[in-house]
């Protein structure tokens, strides 16, 4: 796919959600407007366990590369192939997904081939082709196996990108499915990840699902719902998904209550600090006797969250009452196109993202954000050869003869190229521009980009070598 090509992509509704599955940064998740978001017991408990999954350490990235030629164009071929049908079905919502039954099969026979072989690269690629396929066609079993296979490739091939998307797709799901515990857990995670790597793109999916939990979580309190879905065993609701919710309700000059469930599964009041008055915010909040309270504003541009979850800020009102000696972490997170630029108040002259505090009295805190341009380079990719195409790591290439891409400046990215069509040539790869001298037998090519970069890359013929 060149840098020009729309992706396709395809609705589903799931749960009350509508999800925009299809897209390479991740599956977007909106509330569908006055449907009150059902439990998917079939969805949640194939979600189960798999985030507990782990790669095994005898696993190399050295196994997936001893693949042959063929065996590398076969999966090329198969990747190619899922992808197709989703977006057939994607496109044509008149046909019936049983026509491609045994296709789909076949497909997640291979993938656990791969899994089971420590094929790790092929198994990733291929489970992302098929993770999309599955969530439309709506086989939740099949699609939790995939998103396991896909975890422990990317954990084996520390491809924190990878792990990332993995967190983001089961976070988005576990919403779907009537799990917000679970979804905040996984879309915090890769939250964090996405901001880290500074992907962008990935970011401002995340942030835009994590809304959405904040508003599914808010209809809940106001529903009295915050249960778990069914079959499912309770689970402790965080404070940090609680106070979302209840605040709103707080911005109505109401007291409320909220029932959650304890480790053992018993019904445990907590009460929420009622209304007194007007502060940063436009509301103040009190505790019981000797507490003392924090308020935080964070600026256009971020958020900031205590390390305990007790304000998330914004959505407001941002305060929460502590006990006197308590010692509060308040961290600064910058939106993609921002960066932290100072605190206020109580936190003024912290220099880092974190600011601690003891709350010996009543404090306040802002957090200021500024917008930046991000500097990019270009990567131009040219392909000069049939039966020859060339992806990326970070992912964004699919080309088969000419692409353009921009990465942030200064980032790697490798180019891999794979042989197609059905007797793909054996000739070794001639790479050329800023890939000059890599060897013929070596399929990747990384790539600093500290400035607009060209490559090209075809097959090599006997009297050129």
């Amino acid at each position: 796919m060149s840098f020009s090509d729309p992706e396709t992509t395809a609705p589903l509704s799931v749960g009350g959600f509508e999800l925009e599955i299809g897209a390479t940064a991740g599956t977007r998740a909106s509330p569908l407007p006055s449907v009150a978001p059902a439990a998917e017991p079939d969805l949640s408990r194939a979600l189960d366990g798999v985030e507990e999954e782990t790669a095994d350490e005898e696993t190399t990235l050295g196994m997936a590369l001893t693949e042959s030629v063929d065996e590398a164009a076969e999966i090329t071929s198969r990747v190619e192939r899922a992808t197709e049908i989703f977006e057939m079905l994607a496109r044509d919502r008149t046909l019936d997904p049983m026509q491609f039954r045994g296709e789909i099969d076949s497909l997640l026979d291979r993938l656990a081939e791969l899994d089971r072989s420590g094929h790790l690269a092929e198994a990733l690629r291929l489970a992302r082709a098929l993770e999309k396929l599955l969530a439309l066609v709506k086989r939740w079993e099949a699609l939790g196996q995939t998103l396991t296979s896909a975890y422990r490739a990317a954990q084996g091939l520390k491809n924190q990108h990878a792990v990332a998307w993995v967190r983001h797709e089961l976070g988005t799901l576990q919403l779907a499915a009537g799990d917000p515990v679970s979804a905040d857990r996984n879309l915090t995670t890769a939250r964090v990840l996405r901001e880290q790597l500074k992907d962008r793109a990935g970011l401002r999916v995340t942030d835009g699902n994590l809304q959405s939990l904040c508003h599914e979580l808010r209809q809940q309190v106001r529903d009295r719902r915050l249960r778990p879905p069914e079959g499912r065993p309770p689970r402790p609701v965080p404070v940090a998904l609680l106070v979302a919710g209840a605040l709103l309700l707080l911005l109505a000059g109401g007291v409320a209550g909220a029932v959650i469930g304890d480790d053992g599964g018993s019904p445990v009041a907590t009460d929420v600090a009622e209304t007194t008055g007007t502060g940063t915010t436009g509301t103040a909040t009190t505790g019981p006797a000797g507490d003392h309270q924090l308020t935080v504003e964070a600026g256009a541009g971020g958020s900031v969250r205590s390390n305990r979850g007790e304000i998330v800020c914004p959505p407001g009102p941002c305060s929460a009452s502590f006990a006197d000696a308590t010692d509060v972490t308040l961290n600064a997170i910058a939106n993609p196109g921002f960066e932290f630029e100072r605190w206020g108040g109580a936190c003024e002259g912290e220099a880092e993202l974190a600011c601690n505090l003891t709350l010996g009295s009543d404090l306040a805190a802002t957090a200021t954000f500024v917008e930046t341009e991000s500097a990019t380079a270009t990567l131009t990719v040219t392909v000069t050869s049939p039966d020859l195409s060339v992806e990326s790591d970070p992912e964004g290439f699919a080309c088969v003869k000419q692409c353009s891409l921009p990465f942030e400046l200064g980032r790697t990215v490798t180019l891999i190229a794979s042989r197609t069509g059905e007797s793909p040539p054996e000739d070794p790869f001639d790479w050329g521009g800023e890939c000059e001298g890599t060897a013929g037998d070596s399929s990747t090519c990384p790539v600093l980009l500290d400035a607009d970069k060209s490559v090209t890359v075809g097959y090599a013929t006997p009297d050129i070598l």
